[in-house]
């Protein structure tokens, strides 16, 4: 009994060393956890758009980069860019519109980097009797005020040849534009999917008039803005852009997962939600075509007399921790 007991002892003590052992022989090739850089409070849409923030919380992007992030949901870019102005936020996805306009107020947030772009995203949807721009004439046409699919309306009355006087453009928020047209209190709106797709579905005979790349009307980049407490840490910024582009890449070589994800955060079925994330490329980048684009808006609102002044680009752009987090690319 004591030779067994023995036997016992000896057997377990070799297996404890065997493991013990084949854990550090594994140790060097573990990656080492990144240093705690502090949390973040990520502010994401419901819709494709952020397809990359919410992979870069749940599928540990940002804490391999030493960030605790907690993704929040709005109902829009908007209202996520609301949040960092506000300070329940820290970090928003916004068109190239949203950004210019605050900041040309005075709104204190600044562009990091561009990480995602679409010709699919944005368009309109309309009542059955309006199958073209010019049938638009005296019809009651929504979007929400300060926003980019707001500046789509614009550009694609432009475009037309049609003056915003010859409309009559109400404000509405998005999360009310399915109900409005299913009522018949519209007679089209201007917004983003899963709206689009969602008032198709909801009232016989609304249909997508426009998406905006169908004529080069626009196309739609996705820009990073950040809060003071991101920009003016310089290793949480760039450790920020890492996570991102880090996502991104996941994202654009993984899409049927990206789907699922969104799908289950923003609730949209499944096959919807596979389709938003083909509208788009999710590479991150900060590029002379990121940069026009801002200023183009910038100038726009000037022109438009939406803004006295235009917002000095320098001051809510920079390029400082892309090119620290990725020396030579940008």
């Amino acid at each position: 009994m004591r030779i067994e007991i023995r036997l016992m002892v000896v057997a377990a003590a070799v297996l404890a060393a065997l493991s013990f052992g084949g854990v550090m022989a594994q140790a060097p090739n573990m990656p080492t956890p990144a240093k705690s850089l502090g949390s973040l409070v990520i502010g994401s849409g419901i819709d494709a758009a952020s397809a990359s923030f919410v992979a870069a919380v749940r599928k540990g992007f940002f804490k391999q980069n030493g960030i605790d992030a907690e993704l929040k949901v709005f109902a829009s870019g908007q209202e996520a860019l609301d949040a960092v102005l506000t300070g329940q936020a820290d970090s928003a996805s916004n068109g190239q519109y949203n950004v210019p306009l605050v900041a040309a107020k005075g709104g204190n947030i600044k562009i990091i980097s561009e990480f995602a772009r679409s010709k699919l995203q944005f368009g309109a949807v309309a009542r059955a009797d309006i199958y073209k721009p010019q049938d638009l004439i005296g019809k009651k046409v929504a979007t929400q005020f300060g926003t980019t699919p707001e500046y789509y309306v614009r550009l694609y009355l432009q475009k037309y040849g049609l003056d915003l006087k010859q409309i009559n453009l109400v404000n509405v928020q998005f999360a009310q534009m399915v109900p409005a047209i299913a009522r018949g209190d519209i007679d089209a709106f201007f917004a983003f999917d899963p709206h689009l797709t969602r008032a198709v579905a909801a009232a016989p005979g609304v249909h997508i008039l426009h998406r905006s790349g169908d004529d080069d009307v626009m196309t739609l980049r996705v820009y990073a803005g950040v809060s003071q407490k991101v920009y003016s840490n310089k290793n949480l910024a760039v450790a920020y852009i890492k996570s991102l582009t880090e996502a991104g890449a996941w994202v654009n070589a993984h899409q049927d997962e990206a789907a699922q994800l969104i799908s289950t955060e923003f609730k949209l079925p499944i096959d919807d939600a596979k389709k938003y994330v083909r509208y788009f490329d999710y590479a991150v980048t900060l590029d002379n075509a990121a940069r026009d684009e801002l200023a183009k808006v910038s100038a726009y609102l000037v022109q438009q007399k939406i803004v006295p002044s235009a917002p000095d680009l320098s001051k809510f752009v920079t390029s400082e921790f892309i090119q620290a987090a990725y020396p030579g690319k940008f």
